[in-house]
């Protein structure tokens, strides 16, 4: 469950999905795995709280970490990659 804001510097708590942003690391199983395991897996949740999702986002990193990258470096790399 989330309940502050992903930032590490953040004290902001999760309150509201309408504010900041979620982010799903992970995906979900297929039905027949679902079943055998007894539901679904969600993966991993992060939240970035309003302040925060202006500046960052969350992005699977190397050996499936997960790291905090500032947008503006994010569309960089997007548009230089197109």
């Amino acid at each position: 469950m989330v309940s502050k804001c992903a930032n590490p510097a953040c004290n902001a708590k999760f309150r509201y999905l309408h504010e900041g942003k979620l982010f799903m690391i992970g995906q979900l199983l297929p039905r027949a795995q679902m079943e055998t395991n007894g539901g679904p897996n969600l993966g991993n949740l992060y939240w970035l709280c309003e302040v925060c999702a202006r500046e960052l986002t969350v992005k699977v990193g190397e050996n499936h970490s997960v790291r905090l990258l500032p947008r503006s470096e994010t569309h960089a790399v997007e548009h230089h990659s197109a």
